[in-house]
Parts: structure tokens; sequence; C-alpha cells
């Protein structure tokens, strides 16, 4: 299991979260992954992100 770095449910019914496991960052949206990060891309945290 990962660390959980982000916030889950900013409003109800929104069930964002971002995992951090190893070398890789994993953001999910209700339980689906959206996008997996490595530690390359991890300069791209911080920054807007559209979906």
């Amino acid at each position: 299991m990962g660390r959980r770095v982000g916030a889950k449910g900013w409003d109800e019914g929104l069930g964002l979260e971002i995992v951090q496991k190893g070398r890789n960052t994993k953001i999910k949206l209700n339980g689906e992954t959206l996008a997996t990060l490595s530690k390359i891309d991890s300069g791209l945290i911080g920054h807007e992100v559209e979906f």
C-alpha cells in the first residue's frame, strides 16, 4: 500500500486521492487511476492538470 499524500473528497461525492508508492505516484478519482507519474515526472506535481 502506498502513502497517501493528497486529499480524498474535497466535497461530497468527489473521491480524489494521490498515492505515492516507491518511485511512482498515482492519481486516482473514485478508485480509477487517471495517471501514473514516475520519479522523472514528479516536477509536474503542483502544476495544473486538466482532466
